[in-house]
């Protein structure tokens, strides 16, 4: 009697796995040599999965070990913006219940095709129901599912733990699974795709509106930040693409199957400012008011074709902040002169939409021309490729107007237009703060001819994936001896009773003379190359016998092809309570300053780690690795600076990761035996144990068995014979205690210097509030 698995209701208890299988029928394994019509259509199989309550769990786990159904079929338009995907033959279908009792895939989402990787769906109620679609009696769909039943405590990367749980929102009524987010000041809000962390349900467009509340003050105005730091945390789209390479891969915009849209406003009527799928982390993206809407859409059909040691969706983190209503940062500004000489200029602090732009015009009066310079342009090089077909990407345009009269909207003159990569001159050195410094001169500034200038910046890929920084300075100026700037009698007049018995004398207009001019000195050669090499050093900071003008070159080190740099500086930020000297260490990033730090010249002071770009990224990283930073001396003091080459520690799971705190590892995988475990980092083995130390915690040294080596060495000159042996055994018990004893130590090491150690990725400052050379 052939015994038939379908059009049944399955049960069981917590902790442990069922299997059900699907074979092919026996009546598909003999089909006719020659039939005249087609076979029939076989009738639907029914496979129901309840989890009753209590000790017959809350939530069902379905495991498809094995799938092959039907045929699965994917087209696109020429131009990828348009796939019509479908299944051929046989399929699948997975319903859950809702409110009301309704199915929440009653729209038709099928699966078909071979199945591999790792297939795991999560109920989001306790009954899942999977319906097998035979087209022909001569079909022979295989599936192989391992079922369990969950009680619902156990499901923290859904829910969070009992301590802390995850706010998901407020499901909205008669929707399959759109939901509203509120208060997300106090407490982060959750915004996850349907069955999370398995893999979502076909045919599906769900919404998630993230509402802010009104801020405090009229000073402030609230808006939605979303974000997701963890690579593992985001995968959306085809599975084909990536479930044989690493999950780095990089992210798509093209997205005619599943994608995410996010859209600067609480409705599909506002400006979009990103639509993306694939596997990746999620920058800030910062909408410009209280409200922020994502959309998530899932294609009519999909395979079983998940990548393993990944969740299968998303989980973005959305948060209130509030904002001071600021012109500086808006994005459409007209600038007079009449009412504002100078200034300064910040980029805007929400999210720009792909093809937008940002206008600053300037009006000034006869006889003024505008000078400008940027402090700071930065733009975060997270995805390497550009999306947008255009002759000048990402453009940056200065011009000047003959007069007022003329539309801004016209074409005038060219004084700097810079295109993506290319970015426009940065006077550093405008950052420096009571100290004495070089100006800025005319190749790191603009000098118009006119007193009416317009200047756009264009943002063609947007900035929620590729933010942009600036910080534009403007300052008009008249243009008495301007040209005269490098006459050496520009600056000298001459007064007669004759002429006038009383005027006025008054400092140069030029902006290059008076209070900004410079001169050479004399200078000895400095003690210490600022260009250093190799896997390892100590850099001396601080007053010697050489210039103090050295200090103002700056240090570079430079690492080998496939290396990573760590920088361990002994301090504290500048505003901290323990920062005791005016001294400053200042890193930068791409020639742009990123990081002010108040050094210390005590060991045990906290130590703050500076990483090579890339880092934090988990891609592929092949460019020579540079950590550049400055020492600005303002007072006597002596550090000493340690830098290391390092490799990274292959990551956990993504589930374990997630488990054990956001992603974030807590201990190393143990499968590096060089790891400075602090750092999360491997050092070059040539290190370990030289009798210096290099890692932070010296974890480096700190398991060396010296002192048993020396008692073994002891052994080998004086022991001999039968008493050798037995001595020999007594001391290498005791050189195992010993080891036994040095780890112990090692991970009570490792324990405090995570405690101490304060990891900063080079990258700019995460808050508007941070000052760079804060005093």
């Amino acid at each position: 009697m052939f015994f038939t698995p379908c059009n049944r209701t399955y049960h069981g208890l917590t902790g442990r796995s069922y299997f059900v299988t699907v074979p092919s029928q026996p009546s598909a394994r003999a089909p006719p040599a020659a039939a005249a019509t087609p076979p029939a259509p076989s009738p639907p199989c029914l496979l129901t999965f309840t989890a009753a309550g209590g000790q017959y769990g809350d939530i069902v786990q379905l495991t498809f070990e094995k799938f092959s159904v039907g045929k699965y079929t994917s087209s696109s338009s020429m131009r990828g913006r348009s796939q019509v995907v479908e299944c051929e033959g046989s399929y699948i279908n997975i319903e859950e219940r809702v409110r009301g009792g309704t199915p929440r895939s009653a729209r038709g989402g099928r699966w078909c095709g071979q199945g591999e990787g790792t297939n795991i769906f999560y109920s989001e109620t306790n009954t899942v129901s999977v319906k097998i679609v035979t087209a022909r009696k001569d079909d022979t769909p295989t599936i192989h599912i391992r079922y369990r039943f969950l009680p619902r405590s156990t499901a923290v990367v859904r829910f969070g733990f009992k301590t802390k749980p995850k706010f998901r929102g407020e499901a909205v009524s008669n929707t399959e699974c759109s939901k509203i987010l509120r208060g997300c000041r106090t407490k982060p809000c959750i915004l996850q795709s349907p069955n999370f962390p398995g893999f979502y349900l076909r045919n599906l467009t769900c919404y998630y509106l993230v509402k802010a509340l009104p801020a405090p003050s009229p000073l402030f105005k609230p808006v939605i930040s979303l974000s997701q730091p963890n690579n593992r945390l985001i995968h959306v789209g085809d599975n084909a693409i990536v479930s044989r390479i690493s999950p780095e891969v990089s992210i798509q915009r093209q997205c005619p199957g599943d994608h995410i849209s996010i859209y600067d406003g609480g409705e599909m009527k506002a400006p979009l400012l990103v639509q993306f799928c694939g596997s990746t982390s999620l920058p800030n993206i910062t909408s410009s008011g209280p409200e922020m809407l994502v959309v998530f859409h899932s294609a009519t059909a999909g395979r079983m074709n998940h990548p393993p040691k990944m969740v299968v969706g998303f989980e973005l983190i959305a948060r209130e902040l509030f904002r001071k209503q600021d012109f500086g940062s808006d994005c459409l500004v007209h600038i007079t002169s009449f009412e504002n000489k100078h200034g300064i200029i910040r980029s805007p602090t929400y999210a720009m939409p792909s093809n937008s732009s940002c206008l600053y015009s300037f009006t000034g009066k006869q006889g003024e021309i505008l000078w400008l310079y940027f402090s700071k342009y930065y733009r975060q090089r997270k995805f390497d490729a550009s999306f947008n077909d255009y002759e000048c990407k990402n453009g940056l345009t200065i011009e000047e107007f003959k007069s007022k009269d003329e539309t801004f909207k016209d074409h005038g003159k060219s004084i700097g237009r810079f295109c993506d990569d290319i970015n426009p001159p940065v006077c550093i050195r405008s950052k420096h703060k009571n100290r004495l410094s070089l100006p800025c001169s005319e190749t790191e500034s603009f000098l118009s001819s006119t007193p009416n200038v317009s200047i756009t910046q264009r943002f063609t890929d947007g900035t929620s994936l590729s933010p942009l920084e600036y910080v534009l300075h403007y300052e008009y100026v008249t243009t008495d001896k301007v040209n005269d700037k490098n006459d050496p009698y520009a600056c000298e007049e001459k007064y007669s009773s004759s002429l006038s018995r009383k005027g006025v004398i008054s400092s140069p207009k030029s902006v290059f003379m008076f209070g900004r001019e410079y001169e050479y000195d004399k200078a000895t050669a400095c003690q210490h190359d600022r260009n250093v090499t190799g896997n390892w050093g100590v850099l001396p900071l601080g007053n010697s016998s050489s210039s103090s003008l050295c200090d103002l070159i700056p240090w570079r080190i430079s690492g080998s092809i496939n290396q990573y740099i760590h920088l361990s500086v002994p301090g504290s930020h500048p505003s901290s309570s323990s920062c005791n000297t005016n001294n400053r260490i200042i890193i930068f990033y791409e020639g742009t300053p990123v990081k002010s730090i108040c050094p210390s010249s005590s060991s045990e002071e906290n130590k703050i780690s500076v990483f090579s770009s890339g880092w934090h990224e988990r891609g592929p990283w092949h460019e020579r690795q540079q950590i550049l930073f400055r020492y600005i001396g303002r007072e006597p003091g002596f550090y000493n600076l340690m830098w290391l080459e390092i490799t990274r520690d292959p990551q956990p799971p993504a589930l374990e990761s997630v488990a054990i705190g956001g992603g974030h590892r807590i201990t190393g995988s143990g499968s590096c035996p060089s790891e400075c475990p602090e750092i999360l980092a491997c050092i070059n083995s040539s290190l370990w144990c030289d009798g210096v130390t290099q890692c932070p915690s010296g974890a480096d040294e700190s398991s060396c068995n010296k002192s048993g080596l020396a008692w073994m060495q002891t052994l080998v000159l004086f022991g001999s014979g039968t008493a050798l042996t037995v001595v020999a055994v007594t001391v290498l018990g005791i050189t195992a205690t010993h080891v036994v004893r040095q780890e112990k130590l090692k991970k009570r090491k490792k324990k405090q210097a995570q405690q101490l150690m304060t990891q900063e990725v080079l990258l700019p400052l995460s808050s508007k509030a941070d000052s760079y050379y804060s005093s």
